[in-house]
C-alpha cells in the first residue's frame, strides 16, 4: 500500500507522540515511586527515632548495665527457698559482682537502688523492646541496616547473656502451649549474629538477597 507524504508524516508524528507520551508516563511513574520511597524512608526513620526514645530510657539502661556486669541473676522458682509461700521467677541484683567491675561508685549506687526485678519488669523494660525491633524489621517497617546501626550490640548482647537465656528456657518449659515466647527477638538476634560472621564480598551480597529480598529467615 502506497502512503502519500502527508500520511507518512502523520504516521511518524503519531508514533513520535505515542513515544513521547510513554516517556512522560514513565517519568511520572518514576516521580511517584521516588516520592513513595522517600515517604517510606521518612516513616522508617520516624519509627527508629521512636524506638530509640523508648529503648534508651533510664530503666532499660540500668538493666543493660547490670547485664553487662553479669550482675542480673535469674532465679528459677524451684531454686528459691520460700517455705510454704508461692515463689515466682525474678532477677536478683548481685552487688558483690558489681564491686568487682570498673564502674564508678556513683554509677554503682545508681544502678543498685533496687535489689531485684520481677520477670514481668524485665519483660516490659527490655525484652518487649527487642521483640518490637525484630517484629518491625521482619515486616520491613524498618530496615536491617537501621537495626545494625542502632541496636545490633544490644540485641546480640541480651540474646547471648547466660541469665536471659536461662529465663527464656524457663518460660519455654513453664509455658509449652505458648510456643516461642519471643520469636521476633530470636529472629533478629540470630540474623544479626549471622550477619556479623560474614566477610564483605559476594557472600554478604548473597546473604542480603536471601534475608532482605527473599525474606528467608535465619536458621
Amino acid at each position: 500500500m502506497f502512503l502519500y507524504p502527508s500520511a507518512v508524516n502523520q504516521f511518524y508524528d503519531g508514533l513520535f507522540g505515542y513515544a513521547l507520551g510513554a516517556v512522560f508516563a514513565a517519568f511520572l511513574v518514576w516521580v511517584a515511586w521516588q516520592q513513595l520511597a522517600n515517604l517510606g524512608k521518612t516513616s522508617s526513620a520516624d519509627f527508629v527515632h521512636r524506638l530509640n526514645k523508648d529503648f534508651f530510657n533510664a530503666q532499660t539502661r540500668t538493666l543493660i548495665d547490670l547485664l553487662d556486669a553479669d550482675a542480673l541473676v535469674f532465679l528459677d522458682p524451684k531454686d528459691q527457698d520460700c517455705g510454704d509461700k508461692e515463689s515466682w521467677p525474678y532477677f536478683r541484683v548481685d552487688k558483690t559482682r558489681l564491686g568487682q567491675t570498673t564502674y564508678l561508685d556513683d554509677h554503682v549506687k545508681r544502678i543498685t537502688r533496687r535489689d531485684s526485678y520481677s520477670s514481668w519488669e524485665v519483660d516490659e523494660m527490655l525484652l518487649s523492646h527487642l521483640e518490637d525491633i525484630g517484629d518491625l524489621e521482619r515486616r520491613a517497617v524498618i530496615s536491617f541496616s537501621q537495626v545494625i546501626a542502632n541496636f545490633r550490640w544490644y540485641i546480640e548482647f541480651a540474646w547471648t547473656n547466660t541469665h536471659i537465656q536461662a529465663y527464656l528456657a524457663y518460660q519455654k518449659n513453664e509455658y509449652p502451649d505458648y510456643g516461642d515466647m519471643w520469636p521476633a527477638f530470636e529472629y533478629i538476634a540470630k540474623k544479626c549474629m549471622e550477619y556479623a560472621k560474614l566477610h564483605s564480598g559476594p557472600c554478604r551480597w548473597w546473604w542480603l538477597i536471601k534475608r532482605n529480598f527473599l525474606r528467608i529467615p535465619p536458621p
